[in-house]
Formats: C-alpha cells, structure tokens, sequence
C-alpha cells in the first residue's frame, strides 16, 4: 500500500489534525497489511488418513488399487519413503508403490498398484515399511464404471488488514468415489489421470476443506477444478473451474 501526500495547505490547526489522523490512518493499514506469519497461530495442515480397502472390508473389487494417504510414513510435515506390500496367503502379491503428488509438501498419496487383478474370495494383508496397518477380502466384481464428478460450492470471506489471514474458501463437495483431488489453473498438464501420476494441488478425503490466503495460508490461485477418485483409480473428469478467490 502507497501513501500518497496531501496537497500543499495552510498549516492551520484543523489541517494539522486531519493530517495526523490520515497518517494514522495509513500507517496501521501498512503494518496491517504486512503480517508475519510467526507472529501468527498458523493451524497445521493435516489431511485425514486414507486406508484402502478400508480396514476389515468385504467384497472388495479385483481391480482395486490399495491406498495410502498422509499421517502413514508422514512425520512433521516431511515425506518419509513409504513402502506399501499386499500379502495373500500365497505370499507376496507382485506390484509396485506409485505416488500421487501434492502442492503441500508432505502430502502425497501412495497406492500399491497390483501386477496383476487380486484373486477373487481372499484375504490380504496390508504392510508399510514392514507393518501391518490392515486387511480385507476381496469379491468376484469389478470395480464399475468411473465415479460422478464431485458436485462443488464455494464460501469466500474476506478479513479485515491486520489478520493473519486475508482471505479464504469454504469448499463444500460430495464425494462419489475414494477422495477428490483439486488442481489449480496453470497446472494442468502436471496430473495424468489414466496412470494416476504427477501432481495435483490438493487431495480432499472429507466432504469439506478450507483454502486460506495470507500469511497463515498457501496463496492459491483465483480458480480450482476438482475431480474424483475410487479405489481402482478410476477418474471422474473435472468440473467446471470455480472461483477461490
């Protein structure tokens, strides 16, 4: 913010007052307006645990992918490496740990990508990095046809100068698949649906989220467009690009 000069006056006791309050005025705008985030209780980002199959899930698809999202392998923020093995009782099941990136560092979905389709009618056994973290039992079906695009509405409050944040967006979705991810305007050739890699913005496991601008937020850009995902890696397609700013 600039602070421009007054025109030259007579320096009588009105203008002289009127002055100090201008500059008053406009210094508390320009202190406001440079908020430092350490001076701020920024909230940890913490997105919610996504383990799929769910823990104890029947009837699960053969063509499924098995996922692992944040606060698995995930300590302070920082991307530990995640190592995700399928076990039947036959043993080892052959595949490969892929990732889904996110802007947020810290962030990223793992999922095992089976080499071949899960047998139908057995159990398998989830472990990263060596652990057990869960089960399920697979059914005989496929996974269906892809999920509905996510149905989106956005809230935007703006906040006086002086807070910590300037701005921010309440999203509110329906979630027809696994999770719904959000991407940004300006990136899109950095996801690829078909093999569910690269980069996206953001990946949403609960049918609300809040996108925050200021010194407490990521400073997101002015549009966003999200999508679904089910637990074959199926994609959705997108929805129109919607207002964040």
């Amino acid at each position: 913010m600039t602070c421009y000069p007054l025109p030259h006056q007579e320096k009588g006791p009105t203008t002289l007052i009127t002055r100090g309050l201008l500059f008053w005025a406009c210094l508390l705008l320009v202190l406001g307006a440079c908020v430092d985030s350490t001076n701020c209780n920024c909230p940890s980002y913490r997105m919610a645990d996504i383990v799929a199959p769910a823990p104890g899930s029947k009837d699960v698809p053969v063509d499924a992918l098995v996922w692992i999202a944040p606060g698995i392998g995930i300590y302070n923020g920082q991307t530990k490496a995640v190592t995700v093995q399928v076990l039947s009782p036959a043993g080892s099941v052959a595949g490969a740990t892929e990732s889904l990136e996110t802007d947020i560092t810290g962030m990223s979905v793992r999922f095992f990508r089976p080499a071949h389709m899960l047998d139908p009618w057995v159990v398998y056994t989830v472990s990263v990095n060596g652990s057990p973290v869960s089960s399920f039992t697979t059914g005989s079906q496929l996974a269906g046809p892809p999920p509905a695009v996510p149905s989106v509405s956005v809230t935007i409050e703006r906040f006086p100068p002086g807070e910590c944040y300037s701005e921010s967006a309440e999203v509110s979705l329906s979630q027809p698949g696994l999770f719904v991810i959000a991407q940004v305007k300006g990136e899109e050739s950095a996801f690829q649906a078909q093999s569910m890699s690269g980069r996206v913005a953001q990946v949403l496991s609960s049918p609300s989220a809040s996108f925050f601008v200021g010194a407490c937020g990521y400073n997101w850009p002015s549009t966003a467009r999200f999508g679904s995902v089910d637990i074959a890696g199926q994609f959705s397609g997108w929805t129109n690009w919607k207002a964040i700013r």
